[in-house]
């Protein structure tokens, strides 16, 4: 590399050389350089203007000479500067190849630093990972067990299997009034136990055998012959939906559609024979959601009048079709006529209407469909029962007009204190304008018929 500097250091003085000499002779052949006269003292006025003339031309020429020559000298100084600053292609390759290398050098350090990070970070994630899935095994299976019975449970099979069980308390219920939804008692039997007997061939199942399986199942409790049709787990507790249908005498007494979870009851809705407290015979259909010790949800209470529901089947020929659930048994009341003879919202407790968060309410029924009382406030043991003097009703009697009164209630009746309010016939104006003031609107309830008031029995307000 040395070398090849000196060669062109070399090469460019040679080249200064033969611009010089060439500028020389520009430099000659251009001025026309004559030689200076001496001044003489004596000499006439012509020879005077002609030397002035000529030393003009001489000075003028030699200054145009120096200025090319310095001119010429300037640009060869900046093409060899240029010359000796030009990177050769050699010189350019090496120190490309020295770059790369540190280009390599750096990535590979950081690629280094990145995966120790990444390390460091993530240690142990696919272990922690493996003993998540590993602990949670056996509760998604679980899981899985139930989503499919609930699946199962929706749909009914013309192959569900009728057995009888090895003894009448196979199954049992609990009941603590009739407005009290009829709870499955968990089993009793081991996996291992005998339990049931096949209806047709006499062949009998343990427990375990029938773990998940549909099954319908008729037996005799106090004289009453029920038909289950549902489920249990692997745990030997029900699980999924399990509906139970009760006849006495044929008739039918009792339907209860639950939804169990491994021996919880979650929810159910029931249709049972009950009386009211004003004598009434009723079938009482409720929709309802179970809590820690009470329910909340909906009842309505359908005239019983004088049709019962046959059964049309034995324990020997009962197929799961036969199976009756509320949604179905609730039309056919329709369909044969049967009215609304009232509507509860709120909650249930120890077998009775007991609701004290004031967002409870009922609506009774005449017979023509027409509105007999309206109550909302607190209960108790199924009566009106509120101290806060926020609770009001309308309500009449068959031959009289409507009333309202808002106050204080206790065991079914206003109590008509000092800070009670009391009106006597209202008008359907006045009614509407009752509601509204008290934030309820009927149409908000899922009465399933049309709001009746009878207005031809109102009598207007006087002015």
């Amino acid at each position: 590399m040395g070398s090849q500097k000196r060669h062109k250091r070399r090469n460019g003085n040679r080249n200064n050389k033969r611009n010089n000499t060439s500028s020389q002779q520009n430099l000659s052949s251009s001025s026309k350089v004559v030689p200076i006269p001496q001044n003489h003292p004596s000499g006439t006025g012509a020879s005077n203007s002609n030397n002035k003339d000529s030393k003009k031309r001489i000075l003028r020429d030699i200054i145009i000479g120096v200025i090319t020559a310095v001119a010429i000298l300037i640009i060869e100084n900046i093409i060899s500067d240029i010359h000796n600053r030009t990177i050769s292609p050699y010189i350019m390759k090496d120190q490309f190849n020295e770059l790369e290398k540190d280009i390599e050098k750096n990535i590979k350090e950081l690629s280094e630093k990145l995966d120790n990070k990444i390390s460091n970070e993530f240690a142990g994630f696919d272990e922690r990972i493996d003993k998540y899935f590993i602990a949670n095994d056996n509760k998604i299976e679980d899981l899985n067990e139930r989503i499919n019975t609930i699946e199962q449970a929706l749909i009914y099979k013309n192959s569900a299997q009728v057995l009888y069980p090895i003894s009448d308390d196979i199954i049992q219920a609990t009941t603590i009034s009739t407005e009290m939804e009829y709870v499955l008692s968990s089993p009793t039997w081991n996996s291992s136990d005998i339990v049931f007997i096949n209806a047709k061939n006499d062949d009998t199942y343990t427990a375990d055998g029938l773990v998940n399986e549909k099954i319908l199942v008729t037996y005799k409790i106090d004289n009453k012959e029920n038909y289950f049709y549902g489920q249990y787990n692997k745990y030997n507790q029900w699980d999924g939906e399990c509906i139970i249908n009760v006849y006495e005498n044929n008739n039918l007494t009792l339907i209860m559609d639950a939804i169990y979870d491994n021996g919880t009851l979650l929810t159910y809705k029931q249709a049972n024979k009950f009386t009211t407290k004003s004598g009434i015979n009723v079938w009482n259909i409720s929709n309802r959601t179970c809590k820690d010790n009470y329910s909340t949800g909906e009842n309505w209470y359908y005239f019983r009048g004088e049709n019962e529901y046959t059964k049309q089947f034995t324990f020997d020929t009962v197929v799961s079709e036969n199976i009756l659930k509320i949604d179905d048994f609730e039309s056919k009341l329709k369909d044969d006529g049967s009215w609304l003879e009232g509507y509860y919202c709120g909650i249930t407790q120890d077998g009775h209407f007991n609701d004290d968060t004031s967002n409870a309410f009922i609506v009774k029924f005449f017979e023509d469909g027409t509105i007999r009382t309206l109550y909302a406030g607190n209960f108790k043991d199924g009566d009106f029962c509120d101290t806060s003097g926020n609770a009001w009703y309308i309500t009449k009697e068959t031959n009289t007009t409507y009333m309202y009164y808002k106050g204080n209630f206790y065991e079914g009746h206003p109590t008509k204190d000092r800070n009670s309010n009391f009106e006597n016939y209202l008008s359907m104006d006045r009614i509407t304008d009752i509601l509204k003031e008290n934030n309820f609107d009927l149409r908000d309830i899922n009465l399933k018929i049309e709001i009746d008031w009878g207005e031809n029995t109102l009598r207007e307000q006087e002015n």
